[in-house]
């Protein structure tokens, strides 16, 4: 009788069936992610002109005076 041999692994192909998967996904996630990125930019900008008018408010309260913010 011969003995069967079991072999742990995986075969050039199905290395190759994920990797295409893997590849379709990720082109798929990236066009989503450049679809958004005008959001994410105008998001950025506008947290950080509201971050602008609360120090400017912060130090006209301080100095009990008009803060012009450049």
């Amino acid at each position: 009788m011969r003995k069967i041999k079991r072999k742990f692994g995986f075969t050039i192909i199905e290395l190759v069936v994920v990797i295409a998967i893997l590849s379709i996904v990720a082109s798929i996630a990236g066009w989503g992610v450049n679809a958004m990125m005008p959001v994410f930019r105008i998001r950025s900008a506008s947290m950080e002109m509201k971050s602008d008018m609360q120090l400017a408010r912060l130090e006209a309260i301080r100095h009990n005076t008009f803060v012009v913010s450049h």
